[in-house]
């Protein structure tokens, strides 16, 4: 049994790698294979079970809103005001709040060489979250519950939109102008690879 979670953890560590590297610029959008769905599943379920009160005090919890783009709640009540008004939560730095995605950034990072964090975002059915933006780091968005429309946009103003459902992956560069959106229920994970940061 311990063999086989260890090939699982393995192989996971290694698709990451891939999809978060250059290897993987012709790769846009995907499915994670069902076995290493269901191993990074129950870990995330877990972290979405701690309360906002602990989030707060770790100052991990911050909400999304088109302007500003994040709001950081100084206490379980007004996080709970947040979350009613329906803006986006996102549970920061998930590598330092958790054994096992500290594992997952630390390993794929030693294969890139550059630092990796993980997000989680929390949205209600047509939740509040940002507008159109870039950002600063290549990332891995994977959708773990519900589903989530994100909304591309070319040099032309050309939209594409790609829809994750449970296992599926999206590849977003520092040069897409994007947002999300959701209709139910949503949880994904946002793995980013932070080039300005080389590991020794």
């Amino acid at each position: 049994m311990d063999s086989e979670i260890n090939n699982i953890k393995m192989e996971f560590y290694s698709l990451l790698s891939k999809l978060l590297s250059s290897e993987a610029e012709e790769e846009r959008f995907g499915k994670v294979q069902s076995v290493l769905f269901e191993y990074l599943h129950s870990f995330t379920l877990n972290m979405t079970k701690i309360s906002f009160k602990e989030m707060v005090d770790l100052k991990a919890l911050c909400f999304c809103f088109p302007k500003p783009p994040l709001i950081y709640p100084k206490t379980q009540e007004e996080a709970v005001e947040l979350w009613q008004s329906g803006a986006t939560i996102s549970i920061q730095a998930l590598e330092k709040r958790s054994y096992f995605f500290n594992e997952v950034c630390k390993k794929v990072a030693e294969n890139l060489v550059y630092e990796v964090t993980c997000s989680m975002y929390i949205s209600k059915p047509d939740g509040i979250s940002f507008s159109y933006h870039v950002d600063e780091w290549e990332g891995l968005a994977l959708q773990v519950v519900g589903e989530k429309v994100f909304k591309i946009k070319d040099d032309n103003g050309n939209i594409a939109d790609y829809i994750l459902k449970p296992s599926n992956w999206l590849r977003i560069s520092p040069e897409d102008v994007h947002l999300a959106e959701t209709n139910e229920y949503s949880v994904h994970l946002n793995f980013a690879l932070h080039r300005k940061f080389k590991l020794s």
